[in-house]
């Protein structure tokens, strides 16, 4: 607890030594109007934000982007594994015993010429 005549040499919130210029304390100083302007604006930002990272993000946006890119990089590098990841983020087996078995055929084949 304060001692008992602590708060007497409190400076009081409307008083002129802190309060001026229209301010209501010495940390106060912006209007009800500015400070509702504010929140609009913070709240706008944050509903776009949120909009933008499910949309594009994680959203169809994304989703169109992978599968171009998928497309692209076939008409470059051929025929590829499939994709081995699905769109909830698991993982499936289908692409990598491709992979696998083409590499170890070219090298089974290779050991047959050195004998």
């Amino acid at each position: 607890m304060p001692p008992p005549k602590y708060f007497d040499d409190v400076t009081p919130v409307a008083s002129p030594e802190i309060s001026q210029f229209g301010c209501t304390g010495p940390n106060n100083c912006y209007s009800t109007q500015f400070r509702w302007e504010v929140v609009v604006i913070y709240l706008c930002y944050i509903l776009l934000n949120h909009a933008f990272v499910k949309l594009v993000l994680q959203g169809p946006v994304a989703s169109y982007l992978r599968r171009r890119q998928k497309h692209r990089d076939q008409s470059v590098f051929g025929t590829i594994a499939a994709d081995t990841s699905t769109d909830d983020g698991s993982s499936t087996d289908e692409g990598s015993s491709g992979i696998e078995s083409s590499s170890s055929s070219s090298s089974s084949s290779t050991s047959n010429h050195i004998d």
